[in-house]
């Protein structure tokens, strides 16, 4: 199968980040196994030389970790762009400036400090799977 052709039914699966976690070391795995593989072996009379087949079955399972944690570091990127941009609004708006007897631009940042407060755990579970994407990236 295409790489992106199977990546598409893998992710139509909603995969958690630790069967994404999986799906990648089972790559890794593969281009272990394949490293392990005798270059050249002498059967009686018979000389089976598998260097190139090796090189090639590495080369082939390095191809999909790559896709895949691409599609992954895709998909963090994504969700940190709007986690930062939720942060930059909210900055923007607590950098307002609040002259003496200015009761208005006090009460807004009044309310945004309690957005933040309500939002403090949303945005807290969104930033975790973020962390864990990028910890099963590195």
């Amino acid at each position: 199968k295409d790489i992106a052709e199977e990546y598409k039914l893998f992710k139509a699966t909603d995969p958690t980040l630790d069967e994404f976690e999986a799906k990648l070391r089972s790559f890794a795995r593969l281009d272990d196994d394949f490293s392990l593989l005798e270059p050249r072996r002498q059967i009686s009379a018979l000389s089976l030389n598998a260097g190139n087949l090796t090189k090639n079955l590495r080369d082939l399972a390095s191809k999909w970790k790559e896709s895949f944690a691409r599609e992954l570091h895709s998909q963090a990127f994504a969700r940190l762009e709007s986690l930062s941009d939720v942060i930059k609004t909210t900055m923007k708006k607590l950098n307002r400036e609040v002259a003496d007897g200015d009761i208005d631009a006090l009460g807004h940042v009044m309310r945004t400090l309690k957005e933040v407060r309500e939002q403090q755990g949303e945005i807290e579970l969104k930033r975790e799977p973020i962390t864990k994407m990028y910890a099963i990236l590195d």
